[in-house]
């Protein structure tokens, strides 16, 4: 692991981006919030938050949604724009999604450089590729899932699908 990591300031980095998301989830009228930043502050809390932290919480319906900030440029809603030599996107470590005790109902895929998304619905879980590939932040390789860009959904769909379910669950 690079000692030049910084976790808190990572962390912090990506809670903004929760924070962003869930705003814009809520303009779009899906009842939702970001939970507080906290730190682990021991090896047993760190585990407990890898295991059941959220980063957007949905009301009125049993879900959550993951967010991930990418430095890969694309602009929102299009896939087509994903400037990378590659034909596919991180979605999570292989052992940050498996350890997560509930899964989240989507990825949200937030480009640092445009604030575009891209949206990863978990129920194409089963189309992910694994790759073993260096961490260049932390200095590690790590088993990682890839989406390819032809699995990837817009924000407008991931909102249309939560609020159907938010009408199902309430009538």
């Amino acid at each position: 692991m690079s000692e030049d990591f910084d976790y808190r300031k990572s962390f912090a980095f990506g809670h903004g981006y929760n924070q962003k998301m869930a705003k814009r989830f809520q303009d779009s009228g899906i009842d939702c919030y970001a939970p507080d930043l906290r730190f682990a502050e021991s090896i047993e809390e760190r585990f407990d938050f890898t295991q059941n932290e959220k980063d957007i919480v949905l009301n009125n319906l049993d879900g959550w949604i993951e967010v991930k900030s990418s430095s890969t440029y694309w602009e929102d809603g299009d896939p087509s724009s994903i400037r990378s030599n590659f034909s596919s996107l991180f979605v999570d470590t292989v052992s940050s999604y498996k350890e997560k005790l509930t899964k989240p109902i989507a990825y949200v895929l937030v480009s640092q450089h445009t604030d575009g998304v891209l949206v990863v619905p978990t129920t194409t879980e089963h189309l992910w590729q694994v790759k073993n590939l260096y961490d260049k932040s932390r200095g590690i390789f790590d088993d990682f899932y890839l989406v390819e860009y032809q699995h990837l959904k817009t924000f407008d769909e991931l909102v249309s699908h939560i609020m159907k379910q938010q009408l199902q669950t309430t009538t």
